[in-house]
């Protein structure tokens, strides 16, 4: 299994927090076009639909985000692409680096194309590591 954790609770509340606010100004602020009586009732209503509202979303949001150190990875990988495609595309280099780096690109865009894939299934362990001079031991 990885040891990605899931975001934080603190940022969980903090965004359920605030996307809650945010819905019941918006609910609020639609308030105003209902008459009366009608009005009042929904107005009571804001502050419990602003929260389920928000609890999908947040639920929905966590549920689906990729962890950052994937999205790290994902975007190392591209970036990668585009070197070895720089040196495929190169008219200077001799074809022996040519095609070491077509066969590298082949196999960083299968790792792309599998990449979530392989993490689900606990090939990559990805934990975020602290900034470390391996130079000051």
């Amino acid at each position: 299994m990885s040891n990605v954790t899931p975001e934080s609770p603190s940022k969980s509340i903090r965004n359920g927090v605030f996307s809650s606010a945010g819905i019941g100004t918006l609910l609020m602020g639609l308030t105003r076009f209902l008459d009366g009586n009608n009005q009042e009732i929904a107005a009571l209503c804001v502050p419990i639909l602003s929260g389920v509202i928000s609890y999908i979303g947040v639920y929905f949001y966590c549920r689906w985000m990729e962890p950052h150190e994937l999205v790290s990875l994902r975007s190392g990988l591209k970036r990668d692409l585009a070197e070895q495609k720089s040196v495929i595309d190169d008219s200077y280099a001799d074809e022996q680096t040519r095609e070491q780096a077509r066969r590298i690109y082949s196999a960083t865009k299968m790792k792309l194309a599998t990449l979530r894939q392989d993490f689900i299934s606990g090939k990559y362990s990805i934990t975020a590591k602290a900034n470390v001079n391996p130079h000051e031991e």
